[in-house]
């Protein structure tokens, strides 16, 4: 309007504010009062909300001169639909996740909408329970996200039929879901209204729809009267301690095992209590009342983060009050008013630092590293590798640092005990008190690594003597198996070796009976003394089949074996001789190259 020449709202007839109370809150008071200043003052003014304001201030800054309030329902007061069936439980604030699981694991078949207090809760509640794989889709919704993946989130959950969507109040206002089974609200809404228009999101055009609300004890007796002098009741509900299911040991393991989602855990801890501290009502909200170890643990974290803004002494608590105003307010400011706030008299605007980017920020996060700062201070400084080896040796801290360059750096003489302790991380450990090791099951719950069983459970099981013989009865059971399991297999190998065996008789035989007219068969060549016994020739085939010879004796004299040839033997069974005479020619096994040719010749002569 500022920045448009041609444009003319002179003839406008009427202007049309949706979720009205929330426009004219002290956000959008500048965006607002701009936007009227354009307008003509005889104009029909339209307000729509489901909490409708009845501020004068309100309604004087729009020019409003005796309203008209035109409500949908029969009764004022009666702002939430009669399809709507609202429940509260009482839980403490350590319990909500596991409520939150247990709810969801019990409601696969359905549409829920879970509402939290910030946006980093979202991030992990979403990246935990997506770890954990409840059996349902879950997706997440909140303002830090940019307007690509929240209208593809939108359009995902209007679309699926069984479907979790974990989001912040960015998601209250303004968005039509369709056949939203239950809202499940985790943290308490900020007052009544945000109430409303959360439970607003089901039972929508006549539709059935449910609302749980999650209340801590110090929150239901003051927020549930607050809901009753707007004539909404909802009914308490307890929850079985059978239907509970407790994740914080697996939450514990996801962390241990994931620095990042430790990160997040931790991120969401400081958002929830910081969202609490910055209530108006005080007496619904109460951080000072807030059980923050027990809520670290049950995160997953291994302690409470430090919450600076929670001091008791006033001085640092107005300090913490300054800081968080400032801060909102530099939220809600225009981009374009800072920029012009730092122009010079001329209009130019100053030169700024160097721009950070998000990811710039994100590896300048200490956090971001597994070590802690005390080991970091006492890494060897190894920028250089053509160090000596004293330099090397020689311990050096990173936060001694003089300022003043005229000033010569001084030398920290440490002992050789210090130097020792410094550079060795179990000397650093002892001191500091190691740690044991933990192993973590499929529950998620931790272990030692060698665990000893109690002297009582022992006792349990019985007498010492009745669980030796027991024991041992059982290990003679798996090796008699395992024996008669090597003995079938030995007795396979003997029986394949004799069947090999026999099919190279067969085919020598064969090639016997195939031979030249003068009836010689080839000559068998081998090295060394021949042995008449036909058994000696036999050990080295069967040497490591002794176990089993005793079993196949009957077989082998069943059918007997065919006499193999002999070294140099000839067959004369077929000659015109009327004498069968086996010649056997036996020749010592030649050492050299000269016996080896004499042994060649003799055998040509042959």
């Amino acid at each position: 309007m500022d920045q448009s020449a041609t444009l003319s709202l002179n003839n406008l007839q009427m202007l049309v504010l949706d979720e009205a109370d929330r426009i004219l809150d002290m956000g959008f008071k500048k965006t607002l009062d701009n936007i009227i200043v354009n307008l003509p003052p005889e104009r029909q003014t339209l307000l729509f909300s489901a909490t409708q304001t009845k501020s004068v201030q309100d309604l004087a800054r729009l020019s409003l001169v005796n309203p008209k309030y035109v409500n949908t329902s029969s009764d004022e007061e009666a702002t939430t639909p009669e399809s709507l069936e609202q429940s509260y439980v009482v839980a403490q604030l350590p319990e909500k996740l596991n409520i939150l699981w247990s709810f969801i694991k019990s409601h696969l078949n359905s549409k829920i909408l879970v509402f939290v207090s910030s946006s980093k809760q979202v991030h992990f509640i979403y990246e935990s329970f997506r770890k954990l794989q409840p059996g349902i889709s879950l997706m997440k919704l909140h303002g830090r996200q940019k307007q690509k993946a929240r209208l593809e989130t939108t359009v995902k959950f209007t679309q699926a039929q069984h479907c979790c969507l974990f989001a912040t109040d960015v998601v209250a206002r303004g968005l039509d879901f369709p056949a939203i089974d239950w809202v499940l609200q985790v943290d308490c809404p900020e007052d009544v209204a945000t109430y409303i228009h959360r439970v607003g999101r089901c039972a929508r055009f006549g539709r059935a729809g449910k609302a749980l609300l999650m209340l801590t004890p110090e929150e239901e007796e003051p927020f549930v009267k607050r809901l009753e002098s707007k004539k909404v009741t909802p009914t308490k509900l307890n929850i079985k301690n059978s239907k509970k299911k407790k994740i914080q040991n697996q939450l514990q393991s996801l962390c241990f095992k994931s620095p990042e989602l430790k990160y997040l855990g931790q991120k969401a801890f400081m958002s929830y209590v910081k969202s609490v501290y910055i209530q108006k009502d005080k007496e619904v909200f109460d951080a000072s009342k807030l059980p923050l170890d027990e809520y670290a643990k049950s995160l997953g974290l291994p302690g409470a983060p430090k919450v600076k803004f929670l001091d008791k002494s006033s001085k640092k608590q107005q300090n913490a009050d300054e800081y968080l105003r400032k801060l909102k307010e530099k939220k809600n400011a225009s981009r374009q008013l800072l920029s012009l706030s730092k122009a010079d008299e001329n209009g130019d605007i100053k030169e700024e630092k160097q721009v950070r980017t998000k990811y710039d920020k994100m590896f300048e996060r200490k956090n971001q590293s597994v070590l802690s700062e005390h080991y970091l201070k006492l890494n060897v400084d190894n920028k250089t590798q053509d160090d000596d080896e004293e330099d090397f040796l020689s311990v050096k801290r990173q936060d001694h640092i003089l300022q003043d360059d005229e000033i010569p750096q001084l030398e920290i003489n440490t002992s050789k005990r210090s130097q020792k302790k410094a550079l060795s991380r179990k000397l650093t450990a002892k001191s500091q008190g190691a740690g044991t090791k933990l192993v973590f099951d499929d529950d998620g719950n931790a272990h030692p690594i060698y665990e000893l069983e109690d002297e009582e459970d022992f006792h349990k099981l019985g007498p010492a003597d009745k669980l030796k013989e027991e024991f041992l009865n059982k290990e003679r059971e798996l090796m008699t198996k395992a024996d008669s399991a090597d003995k079938d297999i030995a007795r396979e190998k003997k029986q394949e070796k004799k069947r090999r065996r026999k099919e190279i008789e067969r085919s020598a035989d064969g090639y016997d009976e195939e031979g030249d007219s003068e009836g010689e068969g080839p000559f068998q060549v081998t090295l060394g003394a021949g042995s008449d016994n036909e058994d000696d020739q036999d050990v080295d085939l069967d040497r490591d089949l002794k176990a089993g010879e005793e079993e196949d004796k009957d077989e082998e004299d069943e059918q007997p074996r065919k006499k193999a040839k002999k070294w140099f033997e000839k067959d004369e069974s077929e000659s015109k001789s009327k004498k069968d005479v086996e010649e056997v020619i036996e020749y010592e096994q030649p050492e050299t190259i000269e016996d080896l040719e004499a042994l060649t010749e003799r055998l040509l002569q042959d």
